[in-house]
């Protein structure tokens, strides 16, 4: 769905463990994830050749609020109605 791309997100972690990692790199994304996990989905469906899939870009969001900004859920509810009809 929407990324603020742009934003200090963490990307490369070493040492420690999952929930504590002994350092962080920070690399390009939307502050929550980092940009090549948020674009996974999309080369990943490209190369399968899989079920159709869309993606949408909302600048200016940040991926916490992904669920409540309204360009989103018009986006959702226009393409639940469509797949209805």
């Amino acid at each position: 769905m929407g990324a603020d791309f742009g934003a200090r997100s963490g990307e490369v972690s070493t040492g420690g463990t999952d929930e504590a990692p002994a350092s962080t790199v920070d690399g390009d994304g939307d502050g929550t994830v980092n940009l090549p996990s948020l674009m996974y989905a999309e080369r990943a469906w490209q190369r399968a050749n899989a079920a159709p899939a869309s993606v949408y870009h909302v600048p200016g969001v940040a991926h916490e609020d992904t669920i409540k900004d309204e360009r989103i859920i018009a986006r959702i509810a226009a393409i639940i109605t469509a797949k209805g009809q």
